[in-house]
Order: C-alpha cells, then structure tokens, then sequence
C-alpha cells in the first residue's frame, strides 16, 4: 500500500512507532489517492488493497478477497461429540453439559457471549468491552482445519488439536493471545467504540449476549403457538451476528440442508449472517417466521396484548432482523439482484460454507445466444394460430 509521511495535524494519521516523537511521527495511507488501512482495519470494504481501487499498480491483484481466510470446520453440522466428551484433556467431559456445547464453534459468532457456553460466565454483560480482561469475549470466531494459516490451539478443548480462527470471520484480530502486540486490538471492527461484531445507530443485536424471550417461541407463531419450542438450540437463536439458518435445531435448517448448493438463489440466504434489532433500525426487516407477533404492536419497543389477547411481553424483541448490521450483509433473500449477491466470504472476510465466484450458479443461458430463431417456432406456433407472428420484421432475432 502507497503512504507517507504526515504532519500531526491530519486527520487520517497513523502513529508510527518507530520513529515516535521525531518529524516522521505519523503516515497516510489515505492521503494517497484514498489507500484503505488494510493493516490495521482489513475488515474494510476496500480491503485487500490492490490496482483495482485506484490504478496504482500493485504486485499482484486480489479477485477473490483474502487468499487466507480459511472454512469453518462444522459449519452446517454439530460439533463433534468426542470434542466435547472426552476433553478438555485434564478434566473429558467438562463442557458435554453446557446446554448449546453442539453448536458452539460451528460458525462465525462472538461465541463467548452466547449463553449457555463454555466461557459465557466470563463475560458479563455490562462488562467493559474496550479492556484486555474482556474485549475477546466480543470477537467472532470458529472452528477451523489444522492447516489453517490463521489457525490457534483450542485451549477450551485442551489436548483435542482442534483449532479456531478469529480471522476466518470478518479478519477480526486476536485480541485474546495479542492485545498488547496487535495494533487492531481492542476490536472495534466499526470505529464506533461499541467494541461488537454488529453496528450501532439503533441496529444493535438487541438480544446480543442474552436469551431470546420465551414468549416469542412460547407464543409465536400464532397459527401454531410452539411451534418451535422443542429445538434444541431456539433459545440463542437470532441474538448475535451468525448465520443462524445453516444451524442444525433452529427454525429453519429443514430448508438450508448441508449439502445444498449454497451459489444458488434458493439456498444462498441460508448462509447469511444476521440478527434480531429493534424496530428504530433502518435497515431492520419484519421476521416472518413468527407469524402474529404485529410489528404495529411493538413499534413504541415494548409488550402490550396481541389482537387475540395474548401478553406480547418481550415478544417485540424478535420482531425484526438484520442482515446488514452484520459486517454490512446484503439482503439476498429479498434482494437477490443486489451486486452484492450472492453472498460469500469475499464480501467481509466472514467464512461461508461455499465461494461462489461465478455469481449465481442458477442463472441459465440464453438458448439462442448468438443464432437466429429456428423457423419451426414461429412457423408451427402459437397452437391456437400457427404462424401468427412470422412477418415481424425481427421474429427471426
């Protein structure tokens, strides 16, 4: 990345460390020509840097993102129950009773502040996230392959070689082993001093660290109140940043099976990462899953009693998600056309079960791309009127 020497006074000024307290204090990337902070901020749009940004020539381009963001290991399935049985090595079987141990590391999440999980008594809400004591409890991550690049020994499954990556889910730093060394860190992947993998300005994960109300599944949806009740995992469901669809005992997994082909418009949603916001987001969207819960009811952000008379409580909190409060997600269930879509990890760096470099694997050719039309169709058709439409002066075209 091109950059240069700054006075103190620019706005875009990065301390450099080695030469602090002389005249080569503080560089730009920015001052040239916009260069994106991929060092210290890879989890900007702009990031990886290479020609196509600006047109400043660089020693290899980078069409596919990050070249070093590895896959989530279990994305799709349940963790292994041998990971969780039979370690951590000095005490097997610590974890098997944690209530969402299946999941935990399946996919891209702030995992330690998802209750019901192996270190979620450690992190408080209300803690001070900015601080090395907590500010881990805030980073996404995932379980990964040991030939991972990015990879880091489990020390919640001590003795099992399983490995996790913060990097693999939206290139966050980690600020659990390197605070101190790694200037990313406190994580703050948004500048906003929130210190969470979701934005801020209303569209906070509002359920983010906590349990999703018992009404709503206990309640909802109102056809067939309960529906939901019985999976195993709808407690957590929608609170953080995840893709909460690929996840086996949630709501909707029957639809997003693991073997699917993820490119294509019916199953792409699937690997979107989202959650549950308030009703003051811009960019929330009415949950149809938990059909009755009136959106008109929960506007003013409370409970109150539904149209047939049942205590809505802290129903309202599930009543609109987001994708985009999440690294900035496109909504490619509503908006498949969006440039953006089909979603993968080259969007922000947060791993997906498939790439899809060729766009959407559904879209079909044009049959007659560079021929004429065959004469027999519009000589022998329409049935009702063989021919009808043979002297249009482009039929053939």
């Amino acid at each position: 990345m091109p950059w240069c020497f700054v006075g103190e006074s620019c706005e875009s000024k990065l301390m450099a460390q080695e030469f602090s307290g002389s005249q080569a204090a503080y560089y730009s990337y920015d001052t040239c020509l916009s260069t994106p902070d991929c060092r210290n901020m890879p989890f900007d749009d702009a990031c990886p840097f290479d020609s196509t940004d600006t047109g400043w020539a660089t020693a290899e381009e980078c069409p596919q993102s990050w070249s070093d963001v590895c896959d989530c290991l279990y994305q799709g399935s349940f963790l292994p129950q041998e990971l969780y049985t039979r370690f951590p090595e000095d005490e097997p079987g610590k974890y098997a009773m944690v209530p969402n141990i299946a999941i935990y590391g399946t996919a891209c999440a702030a995992w330690d502040q998802v209750p019901g999980t192996p270190w979620s008594h450690q992190c408080a809400p209300g803690s001070n996230w900015s601080s090395p004591d907590f500010n881990w409890c805030q980073l996404p991550w995932c379980f990964v392959d040991s030939r991972c690049a990015s990879r880091i020994p489990s020390v919640v499954f001590n003795g099992s070689m399983a490995y996790y990556s913060y990097d693999s889910c939206g290139n966050a730093p980690d600020c659990y082993n390197d605070f101190s060394t790694d200037r990313r860190c406190p994580y703050d992947p948004y500048g906003t001093k929130s210190y969470k993998v979701h934005k801020g300005h209303h569209c906070e994960c509002i359920l983010h660290g906590s349990h999703l109300p018992t009404d709503v599944y206990m309640l909802y949806p109102l056809q067939e109140p309960g529906k939901y009740a019985n999976l195993t995992h709808i407690s957590v469901y929608g609170t953080t940043c995840a893709a909460w669809d690929q996840m086996p005992s949630t709501p909707w997994a029957p639809y997003c099976p693991r073997e699917a082909d993820w490119c294509h418009s019916t199953f792409n949603w699937c690997q979107l990462p989202w959650c549950y916001v308030s009703s003051q987001c811009q960019t929330k969207i009415p949950s149809r899953l938990w059909d009755g819960l009136d959106s008109s009811q929960v506007a003013g952000g409370g409970g109150g009693v539904n149209a047939s008379g049942l205590n809505t409580s802290m129903a309202w909190m599930a009543a609109y998600f987001s994708y985009d409060t999440c690294f900035s997600t496109p909504d490619c269930l509503s908006q498949p056309y969006d440039a953006a879509c089909p979603f993968d990890w080259v969007h922000s760096g947060w791993s997906t079960r498939q790439r899809c470099p060729y766009s959407w694997s559904d879209v079909c050719a044009c049959t007659y791309q560079g021929r004429l039309l065959p004469p027999d169709l519009y000589m022998n058709f329409p049935t009702d009127f063989p021919g009808k439409h043979k002297d249009l002066p482009n039929i053939v075209a």
